[in-house]
């Protein structure tokens, strides 16, 4: 019975197996911790009372009967604005999403506004050892709630023009956040919804321009071998990529359970992940021809144009835009492994909608930088650096020309050093290893010498279940900091008289990529082992050839480095093309 003026928390996140029974005084009828916590401060405020809670993202936006009636007494009577934290400030304890919410029952009850500001740096970046970055946005964000708490009674433009001059936070009427009976706290849910146009441009629904289509449910057992007689294609979220179908990832499933023609792909749709990992969730795929009858999958939404309100392509570039991705991760319902776009929030995506003639302008000004973007990718993609064998070369085993060192294992435990270590995780198609980008991690003890990587070694992977990914090396390029390497690499460390730039290019040349396909076999694990390695037949010029040859493909890879930065530049054209339309 006893009621305070301030309180801080952070509850806990999970509920017990079975739930909670809770007494009969809560205001909300719960079971789920995180709810009852967040009631339980509430209910004991004093009539000036504050709070701050940090609590998990299901209480944001989860559906549920419990989390609205929270959001809704929350939003009627106690709060005055919502702060967003990255997922993983709470690391390495938990890497949960979590947001605060700011109480003032006096305030709440002045206002018809709440603030939303969304902390996107804290001052620390996310990996586990959580070290100093700069960015951190969190000063200002406590200088913008006190300049807003000053100012609740204005009304809403004056708001918004306070809150402008803050590029993370925004100010929406509580008779907006009521509108649907959901109370959805994700502030980025009403960050594009505010005003009825963007400049010129209507905001219009996604219903009003395009027919949205669910996908079709199938089980393991519908699927049935390739090509089977009356059998259909049906693609997947796996079959689905930015740049089309993947035709080799295509199930076959029963014509029969395609009732409905509407559900076979036709040329102009837009496939749509609405079930996926959050990094992936909205992910588009754009139909431009259809040679077979496909349908598609239940983790999956067609979208289907209205021609004579928008063009297929121009609405494709606005899905994959900044703006509409936002909105998908702020109402996503996301659970331990996968998050879900329902169909009405999808059905309810804003959109900017020009007259057609200005879409067309833009559509065909956005193909002009994507057909510049095709020819640089293909360039890109099919470079490797080649290297002509001269039959009178000298042939000596990798094993005769340099020393090997198994890398070291450390675990999540270990208290020792703190030092960078390259990983497998840092074996992506470059050359040289991203030495700057590493973090710093504890190992156990102090690391002997013989664990530390020089200028010119060569790293191989050494064991990963991706067996794609063994054999695949870097080299060390100068290096001021202790730089280690884990468990699942080797480390090869050359004679003198050899170029280390050479045998780089050589381990990613055609020649290279051969050999290691033959690498020894685990039982599901591809192995490289030192004596695998040492048994690599390696071409040797003389040295003079060696650089020779370096400098050949410097100047090839000068040309690739231009048309990667070529990308680059044309995608960020239609970036902004498409944020013009926002209003940007």
């Amino acid at each position: 019975n006893d009621n305070f003026d301030v309180i801080l928390a952070n509850p806990p996140f999970m509920s017990p197996k079975g739930g909670i029974r809770p007494h009969k005084k809560f205001t909300v009828t719960s079971n789920r911790s995180e709810v009852l916590f967040v009631d339980y401060i509430a209910e004991h405020l004093n009539p000036n009372g504050r709070a701050g809670i940090i609590v998990p993202e299901g209480v944001i936006f989860q559906s549920g009967k419990a989390y609205k009636e929270l959001r809704k007494m929350l939003v009627e009577n106690y709060l005055y604005a919502v702060v967003s934290l990255p997922a993983g400030v709470f690391n390495p304890y938990s890497g949960v999403k979590t947001s605060i919410l700011l109480m003032d029952k006096a305030l709440a009850k002045k206002s018809n506004i709440i603030l939303f500001v969304k902390v996107e740096n804290d001052g620390y970046n996310l990996g586990a050892q959580r070290n100093k970055i700069k960015g951190g946005q969190l000063g200002e964000a406590v200088e913008l709630l006190k300049e807003y708490k000053n100012a609740t009674n204005a009304r809403i433009k004056e708001i918004s023009t306070l809150v402008a001059k803050y590029e993370f936070a925004h100010a929406v009427e509580k008779v907006k956040i009521a509108e649907n009976g959901e109370f959805n706290l994700s502030g980025e849910r009403y960050k594009f919804n505010n005003e009825l146009k963007i400049k010129n441009y209507d905001l219009v629904e996604l219903k009003e321009i395009a027919e949205v289509i669910r996908g079709i449910t199938f089980s393991k057992k519908d699927q049935l071998p390739n090509n089977t007689p009356n059998s259909i294609k049906i693609a997947t979220t796996k079959a689905s990529q930015e740049n089309g179908i993947v035709s080799d990832a295509l199930y076959y499933i029963p014509r029969e359970k395609v009732k409905n023609e509407k559900k076979l792909l036709k040329q102009g749709d837009i496939l749509i992940s609405t079930a996926n990992s959050l990094n992936l969730l909205g992910r588009t795929t754009f139909i431009k021809e259809v040679k077979d009858d496909i349908s598609f999958g239940a983790f999956m939404s067609l979208i289907r144009p209205q021609k004579k309100k928008i063009k297929p392509l121009f609405l494709l570039h606005l899905l994959k835009s900044k703006n509409v991705r936002e909105y998908f991760y702020a109402n996503a319902r996301t659970t331990t492994n996968i998050s879900n776009l329902s169909f009405l929030i999808l059905n309810s995506t804003r959109i900017p909608l020009p007259p057609l003639s200005v879409q067309e302008e833009i559509v065909a000004e956005i193909e002009g930088y994507q057909k510049i973007i095709d020819g640089a990718k293909q360039v890109v993609e099919n470079y490797k650096p080649k290297i002509d064998i001269d039959p009178d070369w000298k042939i000596r085993k990798l094993g005769d020309i340099s020393e090997f060192k198994n890398g070291l294992n450390f675990s999540k435990t270990s208290s020792g050093e703190l030092i960078k270590i390259i990983g497998v995780s840092h074996f992506k198609s470059n050359l040289i290893a991203p030495v700057s980008k590493l973090e710093k991690t504890k190992v156990d003890g102090k690391i002997n010498d013989n664990y530390l990587l020089k200028e010119g070694d060569i790293i191989f992977v050494r064991s990963n279940g991706n067996k794609d990914l063994v054999g695949r090396s870097l080299l060390i390029p100068e290096i001021k900091d202790r730089i280690s390497f884990s468990g699942f690499t080797i480390r090869c460390r050359l004679n003198k008289g050899i170029v280390p730039l050479y045998l780089a290019y050589l381990f990613k040349s055609e020649f290279h990529s051969k050999i290691m396909k033959n690498v020894g076999r685990g039982a599901n694990i591809r192995n490289l082992s030192q004596s695998i390695l040492s048994e690599i037949r390696i071409p040797l010029p003389p040295l003079e050839t060696q650089k020779q040859i370096v400098a050949k493909i410097e100047k090839e890879q000068e040309l690739v480095n231009a048309n990667k930065e070529l990308i680059k530049i044309f995608e960020q054209k239609i970036k902004d093309r498409i944020a013009k339309v926002w209003g940007e």
